[in-house]
């Protein structure tokens, strides 16, 4: 490739004058996921990603096509309109079946330390990176960040998920059960000040006050979305209302505590909370079967 561009390096290349082309890109990822390995492709990712382009990475491993993407895609969206789901929740029934597999290999992305067939390939890809397109960084962290947000809502923690997405270059979206959201916060440390989107299944009160505490940090919330279990109470529902107060910019509410345990105290600790909560849009609350009052 390297002879055939000359001097003009890659900017002047057919992949380059593609991508400025497209609106996003997809990434086919094998088993080894040598996409990440390869240095052309690399270099596809490193634009894509400085063009703030969306990004999906598909995968058939297994007999079962599955993709996973940065962020919510149009198709989450209209599924959690049609089914009253999260959108988070629909993004994480999507990807639970990806390959485990690629994930881990997404998880240790270097973009930067990626081959060529001909070395001057390889250097002339780098140099232009790092002159041109702000280094590999952006790119290697949306990779990884994309992985870390799947493996943790499966629920198989350790701390580097934890720790890229804390790192990651943009604002960081999780969908999960109380539990798991539990124990990252207590074992892992993790903190939510850089968490855009949270979708938590199956609260109750053991895990309320763990997760209320985190979410007081967590200034730069627009989305946050609650189902509850039979083991939810007044105690959980005080909890959640205490963190709801410090989340000013939350845009988007979705509290479903039908069947719980919860009571109208609870019930009017969450309706006093809202008050504060200025840049609502969208907001949602469910109390049917519980041991809410008429009044």
């Amino acid at each position: 490739v390297g002879d055939e561009l000359g001097d003009q390096g890659p900017l002047k290349s057919p992949f380059y004058k593609a991508l400025e082309l497209a609106g996003g890109a997809v990434l086919v990822m094998d088993s080894g996921a040598e996409v990440v390995r390869r240095m052309w492709c690399g270099f596809e990712n490193v634009v894509i990603a400085y063009q703030h382009k969306p990004l999906v990475l598909v995968s058939s491993l297994g007999g079962q096509a599955s993709a996973v993407a940065a962020g919510l895609t149009p198709v989450d969206i209209n599924e959690a309109a049609r089914t009253g789901y999260s959108a988070l929740h629909v993004q994480a029934e999507r990807q639970k079946n990806f390959s485990a597999q690629v994930l881990e290999a997404m998880m240790v992305t270097r973009l930067q330390k990626a081959k060529t067939a001909m070395r001057q390939d390889r250097t002339m890809i780098i140099d232009t990176v790092q002159k041109n397109l702000n280094g590999f960084g952006v790119a290697n962290s949306r990779m990884r960040l994309v992985a870390s947000e799947n493996v943790f809502g499966r629920g198989h923690l350790r701390e580097k998920v934890v720790r890229e997405l804390q790192n990651g270059v943009r604002l960081f979206a999780l969908s999960c059960g109380a539990s798991v959201l539990e124990e990252a916060v207590e074992k892992f440390g993790l903190g939510l000040s850089g968490c855009e989107k949270l979708c938590i299944r199956d609260m109750d009160d053991a895990r309320a006050t763990c997760v209320g505490d985190a979410l007081v940090d967590a200034e730069q919330l627009r989305l946050l979305h609650v189902h509850g279990r039979g083991g939810f109470s007044n105690v959980g529902g005080f909890a959640i209302a205490q963190a709801l107060e410090s989340l000013l910019l939350l845009q988007d509410l979705s509290l479903d505590f039908g069947g719980t345990q919860v009571g109208d105290a609870g019930a009017v600790a969450i309706g006093n909370s809202l008050q504060n909560l200025k840049q609502l849009q969208q907001i949602a609350l469910y109390f049917t079967s519980t041991q809410v009052g008429d009044a």
